[in-house]
């Protein structure tokens, strides 16, 4: 059965609602990110069995991203990784406490190169 417009919507709609429940706002907008871009990227897929392959996959990662965890010690015990893998749980991979997805790393990283670069003037060595 070939995929329509409206399921593919559907689709985009739910990821991007589970998306926006991520509490963090950096894995809330990663999450967003990756959604967008999946489906900025498959735009023009017009081949009804390659839609109804990504349509698959989409429905894959919603169920996946309904059950992310945000890599905190709590959710990565060992205990609690038996357990997903016993009831087949999948989740996406995300990288923890990723410089990648907190702006604030990105500012200090700024600031220390233009620091670096920045030579004290004779002034205020002499003060």
């Amino acid at each position: 059965m070939a995929a329509s417009t409206s399921q593919v919507l559907s689709l985009y709609r739910k990821l991007m609602k589970e998306s926006n429940k991520f509490p963090s706002y950096n894995y809330r907008t990663y999450a967003l990110r990756r959604v967008q871009d999946a489906f900025r990227a498959n735009r023009s897929v017009e081949d009804p069995k390659v839609v109804e392959q990504l349509l698959n996959q989409g429905r894959d990662n919603l169920d996946m991203v309904r059950r992310q965890q945000d890599n905190a010690p709590c959710h990565t015990a060992r205990s609690i990784k038996v357990w997903m893998e016993v009831h087949q749980n999948k989740t996406l991979s995300w990288p923890a406490q990723s410089p990648d997805l907190n702006p604030i790393e990105s500012l200090w990283n700024v600031i220390k190169m233009k620091m670096d670069g920045h030579k004290p003037s004779k002034q205020s060595r002499a003060a």
